[in-house]
Formats: C-alpha cells, structure tokens, sequence
C-alpha cells in the first residue's frame, strides 16, 4: 500500500459510488518490530475492470489508528476473527466474516512484498476474506472490526462522501448497457 493512501478519518472521500471495501489486517512496522491493526482495502470497482492495480491506488485505505505488537498476538493469530459490516436501510447488515488462518501468514506476506517491510512506517495489507452472500456490496458506510480470542476488539466504521464525476458516470453507464 503506498503510504499516502492511509486514513484515520471517519469519512472517506471516494470518486463515485461504484466503490466497495473489504476488511483486512494491516501491519505497520516501526523500530523492525511489527503492531497490527483492521483496515478496509477500499477500491473503485468501476476502474477495477480495467486497471486492477490502479483501482486499489486510487482509494484510501482506512486504517483504525490503535495498534498491538504482533508478538502479543502471535500465539492467537489463526483464532482472531474479522468481520465488515455495509450500511443498507439505516442499519449495519454482516458482510465478511472469517478468521485469520484463512488468509496467507504474516511471515509469507512479508517475504512477497516488493518494498522492505521493515522500513519504518510501512503498512502492509493482508488481502480479504470472502464475502458471505459472495456478491460486491457497495454503501455510503462501513464497519471493520477484529475480535481476539478474549474479547476484544478493535473497531472502526466511516461513511463514504462520493465525488460525482458525470462525464465519467455516462461512459461507464454506456459500458454497462
């Protein structure tokens, strides 16, 4: 994730309403040790079908900004639980649920990543669990959270305030037809 696109903000400024998220885990690595937080990797799906890549760069990444140390969690990784809610008819309806075993360890992440992930203020991102109707939700907010096995949890939720490019609405529109 390139650094610039990290957020603590409670609102999310997204170009258009064709965005989704997806709940992950993010490590941010200072003084070679690594802390842990949730985080929803945001993306614009009409610009997904196209540039991939470029669709994951064009968002920003909410991170919730209290961490814990990856040595406390270690023994208690495969059992930790994320979860993401989407807003729909004024209330937060499940959308991700899964555990952390599910996704790629930690130390395998680290080793594919292109950057060092050891350099001072690197987040890495850990990729998502699936959804649980399998369908991309998008809403004008959303709710992360990660449960560890005692308890507790960390949790974020922010709303989404959508650009609205026209010239850019009407040619995806056009596609769709």
């Amino acid at each position: 994730m390139s650094p610039y696109l990290a957020t603590a903000a409670r609102q999310v400024i997204v170009q258009g309403a064709r965005t989704s998220r997806e709940v992950e885990f993010a490590t941010i690595h200072v003084d070679r040790e690594a802390f842990v937080t949730v985080c929803s990797d945001h993306t614009d799906r009409a610009l997904d079908r196209l540039f991939p890549a470029k669709a994951k760069q064009i968002c920003a990444k909410a991170l919730y900004p209290n961490v814990i140390p990856y040595m406390t969690m270690e023994s208690i990784w495969n059992k930790t639980i994320l979860r993401s809610y989407y807003y729909c008819n004024s209330e937060y309806v499940l959308y991700q649920e899964g555990r952390l075993e599910q996704l790629l360890p930690l130390e395998t992440l680290q080793e594919r990543c292109p950057v060092s992930v050891w350099d001072d203020g690197v987040a890495l991102l850990s990729g998502t669990i699936p959804t649980l109707d399998k369908e991309i939700k998008c809403s004008v907010a959303f709710a992360i959270e990660m449960e560890l096995p005692s308890g507790f949890f960390l949790r974020y939720q922010y709303d989404l305030v959508q650009l609205h490019d026209a010239v850019e609405s009407d040619l995806l529109d056009e596609e769709d037809e």
